[in-house]
């Protein structure tokens, strides 16, 4: 069984609610084949738009964690 944050986990840009704005600009930067790195404070939904995003453009997500 799934845990629940895998369940629900967006599979597109139109199910990630939240900063529109940012997730626009982001989606700008990726279109025009430039880097992008992400970062913030945990739970902010960095990780869930960016592969929602990826799902969207049909790209490939190269990860890098810290942990």
């Amino acid at each position: 069984m799934k845990p629940w944050t895998e369940k629900h986990f967006p599979k597109s840009c139109k199910e990630v609610k939240g900063n529109d704005k940012a997730l626009a600009k982001l989606k700008e930067i990726i279109k025009n084949k430039k880097i992008a790195l992400i970062y913030g404070t945990t739970g902010t939904g960095k990780t869930c738009s960016v592969y929602a995003l990826a799902n969207d453009l049909d790209c490939e997500i190269l990860e890098f964690n810290a942990s």
